[in-house]
């Protein structure tokens, strides 16, 4: 009985010691927001449109969602007492935290494809402009890497995380660079007389590049070139719509997107051997999906101790 009662012990202090990690979805999912009437909800969805599920619910705007490799953790964006930070949470909308434990504007969070890095964009006073940080996943050892100036940004990891594909924007132009992290160099990626490039997104296998494109002699819509530029392909015209978000199906074989539909930006999905699109949202304001995958996405995320420490109700205090 004695030992019983010392193996019983044991297995509650483990409970306390280490905790429980909520399971990936175990389906292909499309993590979006909705904003309704000063409301955000983070939502779930299947590819194809179907099975709607709210998972975090509150007043004020959250956006820029980023699965983690494995599929277990959500980065997003929210305000907190005026300052637009950088949160995590489990995928069932459990365990919410702060990734950092100094509160500061940041935005457009972006996992490495290993899981060891977060790539972001903040100020840094040191180098008087703003930049992309690398961080370590659980918020630690941060550097301001790249230069974007305040309108740029948006940072996308090639496969292995030796490249970040990024915005350099003002208001005469917005174009994409290639920032080499091993050899500490940067290059354009197209150069055109049109230079109205946003949202650069590597492809799974890191062969190319997805982006929106629009300008005077350009068709406005999302196209895909090769990982040095070439090869430029229109996958979707979007008219004059403006396209607000921009992310691969785990497989490299679709897309997903938001833009702008009678004034209201709605989610869709584009197939690229065909160009075959689909409408998945209707009502609301529907923006940032991320497709996560788990027949494609196995990598494990190590677990991160500061986040085990703060909770949202800290924060909310």
């Amino acid at each position: 009985m004695k030992t019983l009662r010392f193996y019983l012990a044991c297995c509650l202090c483990l409970l306390f010691v280490y905790p429980v990690y909520a399971a990936p979805p175990d389906t292909a999912k499309i993590a979006y927001v909705t904003w309704i009437k000063g409301n955000s909800t983070i939502n779930l969805m299947n590819p194809d449109g179907g099975e709607h599920k709210i998972l975090l619910q509150r007043s004020g705007k959250i956006n820029q969602l980023a699965w983690s490799p494995n599929g277990e953790k959500l980065l997003f964006c929210a305000e907190r007492n005026g300052t637009h930070d950088i949160f995590i949470m489990n995928a069932d909308g459990s365990n919410i935290k702060p990734v950092f434990q100094l509160m500061k504007y940041k935005r457009e969070p972006v996992w490495s494809p290993d899981g060891k890095q977060i790539a972001y964009v903040a100020y840094s006073k040191t180098a008087n402009n703003w930049n992309i940080h690398i961080a370590s996943a659980d918020g630690q050892n941060i550097k301001p890497t790249i230069q974007t100036h305040r309108l740029g940004g948006d940072p996308s990891w090639s496969s292995d995380s030796t490249k970040i594909a990024y915005v350099i924007s003002n208001v005469k132009k917005s174009e994409i660079y290639i920032y080499n992290l091993d050899s500490n160099t940067k290059k354009r990626l197209i150069l055109h007389k049109q230079p109205w490039f946003t949202l650069p997104r590597w492809s799974p296998n890191s062969q190319k590049i997805a982006f929106a494109w629009g300008g005077n002699d350009i068709e406005n819509g999302i196209y895909i070139s090769n990982g040095d530029g070439t090869d430029t392909q229109l996958i979707t015209a979007t008219e004059q719509a403006k396209i607000y978000s921009l992310a691969w199906a785990p497989n490299g074989k679709q897309l997903v997107y938001s833009k702008s539909v009678r004034g209201i930006s709605q989610i869709f999905t584009v197939d690229i051997a065909t160009g075959e699109t689909l409408q998945l949202t209707q009502e609301g304001v529907n923006i940032d999906p991320v497709w996560y995958d788990p027949a494609v996405s196995s990598l494990p995320v190590e677990p991160n101790k500061q986040l085990l420490t703060s909770t949202w109700g800290k924060i909310k205090k």
